[in-house]
């Protein structure tokens, strides 16, 4: 079994503003590309978390952080993000390149709603690709199979207090 910490340097600092035990999670809506809101959604987060595998290496799964609109919406069912100095242990990076199968996860914490996607990765190494983001030394691509929106699926409440400070601009 390994164990390896996620990298704190693009973590937002939040506090949790307690827990909604009175509000039913809503029914799972499914599709296959983004609606309106949910672009929206992703174009105002600052963190999300990605989930990949290794062959006989196992699971893995870390959050990506930086200021909102640091994801950047392709098309009805592309993502691209940055992908920026952290642990130095690539973890993410060695999933995507040995199987390119991975799920995000967008937490909408002041209201417990998640989104989630099912979808295939891909590391864009082309320097030219990176110069669109500051401080990336690279960019994922990510392409949607199936996305899943469930409305106060978290009891649990935070509000933002402020962003990382090494969080790059967003161009």
């Amino acid at each position: 079994m390994h164990s390896l910490g996620n990298c704190p340097k693009y973590l937002q600092n939040r506090v949790i503003t307690g827990p909604t035990d009175d509000v039913p999670a809503g029914k799972a809506r499914t599709g296959k590309e983004l609606t309106d809101g949910q672009r929206s959604w992703i174009e105002q987060a600052d963190t999300f978390f990605i989930a990949g595998h290794a062959p006989e290496q196992g699971a893995d799964s870390s959050h990506r952080g930086g200021m909102p609109g640091f994801v950047t919406v392709a098309g009805p069912r592309t993502l691209r993000w940055p992908d920026c100095t952290g642990n130095q242990f690539s973890m993410t990076l060695g999933n995507l390149h040995v199987d390119p199968s991975c799920d995000l996860l967008f937490l909408d914490r002041e209201h417990g709603h998640t989104l989630q996607f099912t979808g295939t990765g891909r590391i864009d190494w082309d320097p030219r690709s990176a110069a669109a983001y500051p401080g990336a030394l690279r960019v994922v691509e990510f392409a949607i199979d199936t996305v899943v929106e469930i409305d106060n699926a978290s009891p649990l409440r935070r509000e933002l207090l402020n962003h990382s400070r090494f969080n790059p601009p967003v161009a």
